[in-house]
């Protein structure tokens, strides 16, 4: 089980046509979250990340973001692999996943 996220990722994130082609940026910057990412698949760290852009994203914002995304991969994750055979949602099996905290 993963602990509660700290602030609400809408507060750390914005999207807006227009600005940075639309993308999902951090709040406040035009550097896009995506961008973390690519940090992180290249073998980089958070830390390198944020030297790279010396103060402009916070650690805060950074982590947010990680832990939003391994939310959803483990919130679709799970919902894809407790559906009957059918596809169909196998609902006593979610909710007792949910008890267990999981």
């Amino acid at each position: 089980m993963m602990p509660p996220m700290s602030p609400a990722p809408t507060t750390m994130f914005r999207a807006r046509p227009g600005y940075a082609s639309g993308a999902l940026c951090f709040a406040g910057t035009k550097i896009r979250v995506e961008t973390l990412f690519n940090y992180l698949c290249d073998g980089g760290t958070i830390d390198e990340f944020l030297e790279e852009f010396d103060g402009t994203v916070d650690r805060e914002q950074a982590t947010c973001a990680v832990e939003t995304a391994a939310r959803e991969f483990v919130q679709r994750h799970v919902r894809c692999c407790i559906c009957k055979p059918d596809g169909t949602p196998w609902r006593a099996r979610r909710v007792a996943l949910a008890k267990k905290g999981c």
